[in-house]
């Protein structure tokens, strides 16, 4: 009976010992002890001992290039894109890239960074390569070590186009269908394609549209925003209307 009383009182003091980690600096610990048991071991840890590091701000490199505006517009036969700059550490060049969906680009040029701060760049192809209404482009910043930052994306409205794709009326639609006027350089067939904002596509259909003024009547099996692609061999305009 002694030998079990020893045991339990052993027992009881381990338990009354107890032990406190406090972590690092910034885990917002108060430094006062919670415990009042007489014996209290205080562990404070250190700095970068893995205790509440998410809470330290951690500060990057800087980006190669500060990009105050970048813009396009529509000249004679060419797209000009302008952009400017406030600072340029370790800078490289400037890639410039195209796309006639947001989507996916494809690399047209190149412009070294000199520090001039007020760059441009002309695109004389654009007219060759799609028929789109809308062409949209962005700028990747790159220093000298091959890090890269992207600009926003802007787009420049493609006037040349004979053919006219209007918007959809009224927008946004009450029900299920809509309106939308397309004006054809000449009799033949024109594809209209639905997707949904991600992208997937719902339904597609080739209608017969007569050169000039046309007026096509479209329809969504549900409600919310579409993206409506109307094209043929020579054109394709993107459109979006929503439905409710």
């Amino acid at each position: 009976m002694k030998k079990l009383l020893i045991s339990f009182l052993i027992i009881a003091n381990c338990i009354s010992v107890k032990s406190q980690f406090k972590g690092g600096g910034g885990d917002g610990y108060a430094g006062i002890p919670t415990y009042s048991q007489p014996f209290v071991t205080i562990f404070s840890g250190g700095q970068n001992d893995g205790f509440a590091t998410a809470f330290y701000n951690q500060v990057g490199a800087p980006l190669p290039i500060t990009l105050i505006n970048f813009t396009g517009k529509k000249a004679d036969n060419y797209n000009q894109l302008n952009w400017q700059t406030s600072s340029e550490t370790n800078a490289s060049h400037f890639e410039i890239e195209r796309s006639t969906d947001s989507k996916i680009f494809e690399k047209i040029g190149k412009v070294n960074a000199n520090k001039a701060e007020n760059y441009h760049f002309n695109d004389n192809s654009y007219l060759i390569v799609h028929h789109s209404s809308l062409i949209f482009y962005r700028l990747r910043l790159l220093d000298i070590d091959g890090k890269f930052t992207y600009s926003k994306i802007i787009y420049i409205e493609n006037t040349d186009n004979e053919a006219i794709v209007g918007y959809f009326y009224p927008n946004p639609a009450t029900g299920n269908s809509a309106e939308i006027e397309v004006k054809a350089t000449g009799n033949g067939k024109w594809t209209i394609t639905q997707f949904d904002p991600t992208g997937k596509l719902l339904f597609d259909e080739t209608v017969y549209l007569l050169k000039g003024q046309n007026i096509v009547k479209v329809k969504s099996q549900c409600l919310g925003m579409k993206i409506f692609q109307i094209e043929n061999e020579n054109f394709i305009f993107q459109r979006k209307v929503i439905f409710k």
